[in-house]
């Protein structure tokens, strides 16, 4: 094989040697090429068989022929190298460049190893000089080759590049979660992706993931799994995952937005609560998830029982139900609002004693001690009414036994005279005894005889409605707008003109059968209401007068819906 240097030239960061060969005794065609780049170092860098030999006839040449050859290239290389660097030449000539490295055969080609192939290799007399090298054959014609594969020095490859390659740059990775921010019930998984995608804008398949989430917003899996903790709150930049591949890296943050799981419960704040007439008062209804977490801006339904009113904010209102307008025939009407006003006419009445204001069915009402406290109205003409009649008043009793007065117009005995009665609504014993709680109602007759009803006994401290209605010859007694006694009379009740009327006491002369409790909404008609009249009177008081009353609010979240029940004592 005939060598020969027929390039030498010094770079940046190597030097890159250009050998011509051919086979021994072939003159035509054109030679092979090969390229050897040896970095400053000392080590080869790379090379390159740029082409293989051509013969005339363009005969094939055996690859043994040519592995034989680059081999002892790589042997004379190797052995000027050597000698050049041990004697100290000059770094500068082109024979010294060869001192840099071994060469390595091409891999194109096996190794060939023979023994005792002499070589010739003339000395290189000048800087650029030709260096030429022939092999001279073995003594004996002979030669046993084994061969092996090509040896390759440890992180040395071909290149094609005429420099050596540098260590590639960390590659960068851009990473986003999908989704970017993370909405779930408490309790619940979602599985979350993590696309990466390369510098080049390359998706990154088989890159390692590593999941991380913060402990207040739950647990995630490294197979990207997240199953969310039990409280409710937008968690920023909770969740995390980091992105490797090959050396580089990248990573992604995102938001965990936790939100109250289906209705579990529904409470009213507070359960119970106390509201006065003509006042309101605020309910508040909070809705709640199995783990207690508060929902919030739920859609709520509130309702209430009659007499009560209440609006879709919660807020509850104790508005009395009152009759439109003024019934036909009402001459007088205290309704004992603090103060002893007459509301329809000028028959104000005037408080005696002690007596005083409490709240009752409808606002307030005269509050009478059953010692001296009364309500003294003037005589008028309007009052003294000897036919058609009706009273009713709304009371509730503190005191029992004897006799107690609600209502009356009468004089009691006037020096010899008694004074007749137009009409009286009390308790008393049975039949007009001294002691009792029966409810008991009539007049007295111009020549003093009584005309009276009487009806059950009452002895509980509740409000009720009380009523004595007169028409023509027959007069009934009513307890909470029904009948309760009803009879026939004959004649009418006596002159009353000059006489007061009074509003717990027996008698305008003196304080006598004194009611002890609350009397509330005083009425008088110059005409007898009918059996209807007086018990939509008493169902308007009875629907909204006091006592407690239910509040209800329903609420519905995700499918659940949940109802709560507050209580309203109306005082």
């Amino acid at each position: 094989m005939a060598l020969e240097i027929v390039g030498a030239d010094e770079r940046a960061d190597d030097y890159l040697v250009t050998l011509s060969f051919r086979p021994q005794g072939q003159f035509g065609g054109a030679p092979g090429l090969q390229e050897i780049s040896i970095a400053k170092e000392g080590n080869v860098a790379g090379r390159r068989v740029v082409r293989l030999p051509e013969s005339p006839a363009k005969r094939r040449v055996p690859v043994p022929l040519i592995g034989i050859g680059l081999a002892v290239v790589g042997v004379v290389v190797a052995a000027g190298v050597f000698a050049a660097v041990r004697s100290g030449g000059n770094e500068s000539s082109s024979s010294e460049i060869l001192s840099a490295s071994t060469v390595v055969p091409a891999t194109a080609s096996p190794v060939v190893t023979t023994p005792n192939v002499p070589v010739v290799l003339p000395p290189a007399s000048s800087p650029g000089a030709v260096v030429k090298a022939t092999i001279a054959p073995a003594a004996s014609a002979a030669m046993t080759a084994t061969v092996e594969p090509p040896i390759v020095p440890a992180g040395l490859e071909p290149k094609s590049s005429s420099t050596a390659t540098r260590s590639p740059a960390t590659e960068r990775i851009d990473v986003t979660i999908e989704p970017s921010k993370v909405t779930l019930e408490a309790d619940t998984s979602q599985e979350l992706e993590a696309q990466a995608v390369g510098g080049a804008g390359q998706p990154l398949i088989d890159s390692v993931r590593a999941w991380q989430l913060s402990s207040q917003a739950g647990v995630t899996s490294q197979d990207g799994v997240l199953t969310a903790g039990t409280k409710a709150g937008v968690f920023a930049a909770a969740l995390q995952v980091d992105v490797s591949h090959g050396g580089g890296t990248g990573s992604a943050t995102a938001d965990v937005i936790i939100e109250p799981g289906p209705l579990d419960k529904i409470e009213i704040q507070p359960a119970s609560v106390s509201v006065f007439v003509g006042e309101s008062v605020q309910l508040t209804a909070v809705a709640y998830d199995r783990f207690d977490i508060v929902i919030e801006n739920i859609e709520l339904s509130w309702e209430s029982g009659a007499g009560l009113t209440i609006d879709q904010t919660g807020k509850v209102t104790y508005e009395p139900k009152a009759s439109a307008g003024l019934p036909s025939g009402l001459v007088a009407w205290w309704p004992g609002d603090g103060n002893g006003e007459d509301v329809v006419g000028d028959n104000n009445g005037a408080l005696t004693g002690g007596a005083g204001f409490a709240t009752a069915i409808f606002g307030q009402g005269f509050r009478l001690d059953g010692e001296n406290d009364h309500v003294m109205v003037a005589p008028d003409p309007s009052l003294n009414l000897r036919s058609d009649v009706t009273v009713h008043v709304w009371a509730k009793r503190t005191k029992f036994g004897g006799q107690h007065v609600m209502v009356v117009k009468v004089a009691g005995v006037r020096g010899a005279i008694d004074v007749p009665t137009a009409f009286v609504l009390k308790f008393s014993g049975s039949r007009l005894s001294d002691s009792g709680d029966f409810l008991a109602a009539g007049f007295e007759r111009s020549d003093g005889s009584d005309v009276f009803l009487v009806g059950p006994e009452v002895t509980d401290q509740e409000f009720h409605h009380y009523a004595y209605v007169r028409n023509a010859a027959e007069h009934k007694l009513f307890l909470d707008g029904k009948v309760v006694v009803r009879e026939s009379f004959i004649g009418g009740p006596g002159d009353t003109f000059d006489v007061s009327l009074a509003i717990g006491t027996g008698t305008t002369l003196q304080a006598v059968n004194m009611f002890a409790g609350v009397i509330d909404e005083v009425k008088i008609f110059s005409r007898a209401l009918s059996d209807k009249e007086i018990r939509d009177v008493y169902e308007d008081g009875s629907s909204s007068g006091g006592g407690a009353y239910e509040v209800t609010v329903r609420a519905s979240y995700k499918g659940n819906e949940r109802v709560a029940v507050a209580t309203v004592d109306v005082e």
